[in-house]
Parts: C-alpha cells; sequence; structure tokens
C-alpha cells in the first residue's frame, strides 16, 4: 500500500481534503467550497446524489448537538434519569451469563455511533461490582458529565469507571492491566487516521485505514473483545453487544495478520451500521480521511 499516493475530489487532493474536515471538525469552520469538496468526497463513498449527502450531513449535525448535551452540560437528575431509560440493552441476560461463564478480562469496544457516551456504559453496568473497570480516552472528562454519570448510574453500581488518558497510558501499562483477572477496559474502535495506528479493511467496498489498536491490545495482552454498537431506533437508543472475539492465533497466522482480521471483523460492523444509520455517526463528516490512502 503506498501512504504517498493522492487521489482528487473536485480538484482537491484527498490529503489537503482531509486536513480541512479535520479543521472544520474541530473548529467549525468551512467555506462554501470546502463543503462542496466534502459533499463531493462523501457522494462518492456512499454511492448517493449529493443533494442526499448534504440532507445526511444537516441530520448528522443536529443530532450529534444533541448528544453533546447529554455529554457535556450539566443536566437535572431527573433528566438523565429519562435518558438512561431510553436505552435497550436486550442481550443483557447473555452478557452476565458470559462473565459468569467466562471470568477473563476484556475489552469492552465501541463506536462513535447513536449516543456513544452512554451505550458503553449501559453494557459496563451489568458487570458484577467486583469488577475493576477502565475507560480509556482521548481527553479527561468534564465535570458535567461526571456528574451526569453519577445521577444515572449511581443506582446501578457504586464507582465509576477509572478514566486512562491515552497520552498518559503506555501499552505495556494497559496489557499488565489487562493480565489482572475480572478486569474491563472500554475503549473505541472507530477514531479517524492520526489517532494511532492504523492498519488496511475493506470498507464500503473500497480500500480504506482502520485503527488497530484494539485487536492489538487484544492479541498482546491474549483477552478477547466484545463490539459494543448504540443507534437510535425510532427514539430508543438500542445497545447492541457482538459476538465474542478471541485473540487466540490460527495455524499459521502471524499476530500481524491477527490484528488485520479482527481490525476487519470491527470495520465490517462500523460499516453495517452505516448502511442504515451513517448520520449517527460522529465522524461521517471525516470519513473520506478513511480513504486517504486509495
Amino acid at each position: 500500500m503506498n501512504h504517498n499516493s493522492r487521489r482528487a475530489w473536485d480538484g482537491l487532493s484527498v490529503n489537503s481534503l482531509c486536513s480541512l474536515l479535520l479543521r472544520r471538525a474541530w473548529h467549525g469552520t468551512n467555506s462554501p467550497s470546502q463543503a462542496q469538496a466534502l459533499r463531493s468526497a462523501l457522494s462518492r463513498i456512499l454511492r448517493e446524489p449529493q443533494q442526499e449527502v448534504k440532507a445526511l450531513l444537516d441530520r448528522n449535525w443536529r443530532y450529534l448537538a444533541q448528544v453533546e448535551k447529554y455529554r457535556n452540560r450539566r443536566l437535572s437528575p431527573s433528566t438523565v434519569h429519562k435518558h438512561i431509560d431510553s436505552f435497550r440493552f436486550e442481550q443483557s441476560d447473555e452478557y452476565q451469563q458470559l462473565l459468569q461463564q467466562d471470568s477473563r478480562s476484556r475489552l469492552i469496544v465501541s463506536f462513535h455511533f447513536g449516543d456513544f457516551v452512554y451505550g458503553p456504559n449501559i453494557v459496563a453496568s451489568f458487570e458484577g461490582a467486583s469488577r475493576k473497570q477502565y475507560f480509556l480516552t482521548q481527553l479527561e472528562s468534564t465535570p458535567e458529565f461526571l456528574a451526569n454519570w453519577r445521577a444515572g448510574f449511581s443506582h446501578r453500581r457504586t464507582r465509576q469507571p477509572k478514566q486512562l488518558i491515552v497520552s498518559a497510558t503506555s501499552a505495556v501499562q494497559l496489557i499488565r492491566l489487562l493480565q489482572i483477572p475480572d478486569t474491563t477496559l472500554l475503549t473505541f474502535a472507530d477514531l479517524p487516521p492520526g489517532f494511532g495506528r492504523c492498519t488496511q479493511v475493506k470498507l464500503l467496498g473500497r480500500e480504506a485505514v482502520f485503527p488497530s489498536g484494539p485487536a492489538t491490545l487484544s492479541v498482546l495482552s491474549q483477552v478477547p473483545m466484545v463490539p459494543v454498537l448504540n443507534v437510535e431506533v425510532r427514539g430508543m437508543n438500542q445497545v447492541i453487544a457482538f459476538p465474542q472475539l478471541e485473540p487466540s492465533l490460527k495455524i499459521g497466522e502471524s499476530r500481524e495478520q491477527k490484528v488485520e482480521r479482527l481490525t476487519q471483523n470491527l470495520a465490517t460492523i462500523l460499516e453495517t451500521a452505516l448502511l442504515e444509520y451513517a448520520w449517527q455517526w460522529r465522524y461521517l463528516s471525516l470519513f473520506p480521511a478513511y480513504f486517504a490512502t486509495e
């Protein structure tokens, strides 16, 4: 794979477009030409007319603003409780049975999809109080989010998962942590390129790159992953736990090949969700960055 290759969309190289998209996502600036370039790129990736893509992006931005309200704005306990009650995790009995039958440490690997703030916490809330829980994030949670979490989950367990910041936590530390029995680490699978190592996958029929960190951590620490996805369906948040992914190698398989296979499993889950609920993905406006090596 040639990481220096470029492909132009409407006269704008992919590398330049990705830079513009990242600046737009974090600083909220976008010129008409940049907006057009984004629509054009997504139209090609999603195989949808640009008018449909524009409506999709508008819906996406409105939805993310709603998710953000429950994340970093201090809410009343009654509002948080009502929001938590809108989540349905129909596999809760199966997940608790899995923990009883298999007490190994594991990764809960989520996606920035639907209400990604509370979705993985819903799953983790069904674990026993004796299980040690950690949450790996890029940034430290705000006091507002922590207060909302306590209001929403304090009746389910006595303490929040301990937060670990990526920049302050080494891979060795994470591996040692996961080798302690009865430990759960929550993390995300779908950060855009630029937030760690990536590997090549197939996504929507194209060559793409996808974060390999969760799969690498699973293989090196020899603990399984439970992929978790949250989607909103008719106003109700549905939390879905996918079959547990094992870290063991097939005969003749290298660690690198195993990491690639596990990462492809995670990318396929995201792909399935995008086909129907693309407007719920946090990184929809950054999606072209995942194809920057085409």
